[in-house]
This record gives C-alpha cells, structure tokens and sequence, in this order.
C-alpha cells in the first residue's frame, strides 16, 4: 500500500496538472481529444465498487489475457 503522503503529492501534481491549460491544448493536440481527466476522489471511488468475487475476478483476468477469449 502506498503511503498517505505520497498519495497526496501524486494526487495534487494531477490536479496541478490538469488544471493548466497548456496540458489541455497539449493533450488535445496530441490525442485529438479534450482531456477528461478522471480525479482521484473518482478513481478511488470506482476502484472500490470493483468487484472483488473471485469468479468474477478470474473472467476480467481471462477476458485481458493474451489467450482466446472464453465461450459464450
């Protein structure tokens, strides 16, 4: 687990970041895209409706695999 001070540098230099408007006219130039940045308050809160079913857990490891993809 990552400590809580370092969480916090990252989760500010993000915020730093994306609230420039030069990285937004970067990034749009670059991807042809705007930036839709997904905060870490939002990250955090997806990451934890993940679900944690071990069923589950092995078809997202199945499904993002190298190998074929498993019957319907």
């Amino acid at each position: 687990m990552t400590p809580k001070e370092q969480v916090g540098i990252l989760q500010a230099a993000m915020r730093k970041t994306f609230a420039d408007p030069e990285f937004g006219r970067e990034f749009k130039k670059l991807s042809g895209e705007d930036a839709a940045p997904l905060m870490p308050e939002e990250f955090e809160t997806l990451v934890r409706k993940l679900p944690r079913d071990l069923d589950i857990i092995d078809l997202f490891k199945r499904l993002a695999g190298a190998n074929p993809l498993p019957p319907r």
